[in-house]
């Protein structure tokens, strides 16, 4: 890979965990995070948008750091996660402003890396039960 330019490339799934399409042609925001807590905090944001891979510059400072990756697709409005508390990502997805995608690992972030659609696990309203409790 070219470590002068270095790129990451981001394959998102086609559908979420419970089976509803994701919509093409929305706006991405792909996260980057130590540990989240109580709050949501980034130390990089990738966009794009989705319904094809989504490429983008891999900034030196995180070339080999472990983070945990965040994906918003944004379904409507400009939710931002910066700074915001589970409950209200999970109001975020119940109100069907964002899908919400993660990955379980930690990710070691290497230059010209493509992070497949099978490492991603994406959650809509459908994969939350109406009284707001996760669904197994």
């Amino acid at each position: 890979p070219d470590v002068s330019n270095p790129k990451i490339t981001f394959r998102l799934p086609s559908t979420c965990v419970s089976g509803t399409p994701i919509p093409n042609g929305k706006p991405v925001k792909i996260y980057t995070t130590g540990d989240f807590d109580e709050t949501f905090i980034s130390d990089h944001v990738f966009t794009g948008t989705t319904g094809a891979d989504i490429t983008c510059d891999l900034p030196s400072k995180l070339i080999g750091e472990e983070r945990d990756l965040y994906v918003v697709v944004i379904l409507k409005g400009s939710f931002d996660p910066e700074g915001k508390s589970d409950t209200q990502l999970t109001n975020a997805i119940i109100n069907e402003e964002i899908m919400l995608g993660v990955i379980e690992d930690v990710v070691r972030l290497s230059p010209g890396m493509l992070i497949d659609a099978d490492a991603f696990e994406f959650y809509g309203k459908a994969d939350y039960t109406d009284d707001g409790d996760e669904e197994d």
